[in-house]
């Protein structure tokens, strides 16, 4: 495999749930999601076999992790172990997230 360079602005954007839209790279072994997410946007709780790493860029969100509840804010990362249950929701302002995911989601990359 040969290196790429991706400009993120350039990928075009895939809505993934109501008021969430991502752009995706995927690679080998990970998948990266630069996420936007509206105001007041629910994210359904869920659980999936890749581990995840959740890095805030901008704005925050209320993730809730096995029922518990966690503000996140810019600058903020939290690393979610495979098959742990998790979702959340944006507060009154939007929210910029990049997820990293091991291995590639496999629905992410049939968008």
């Amino acid at each position: 495999m040969e290196a790429k360079i991706y400009k993120v602005a350039d990928i075009p954007p895939k809505k993934i749930h109501e008021g969430c839209f991502t752009r995706l790279v995927a690679g080998q072994k990970a998948l990266i999601s630069f996420l936007r997410i509206e105001p007041k946007t629910l994210f359904p709780v869920h659980q999936h076999s890749h581990e995840q790493l959740m890095i805030v860029v901008e704005g925050e969100i209320e993730e809730i992790v096995e029922q518990k509840p966690c503000l996140l804010r810019k600058g903020d990362v939290i690393v979610l172990p495979s098959n742990i249950e998790h979702g959340g929701r944006t507060l009154d302002s939007p929210c910029e997230i990049i997820d990293i995911f091991s291995p590639p989601r496999e629905d992410y990359l049939k968008l």
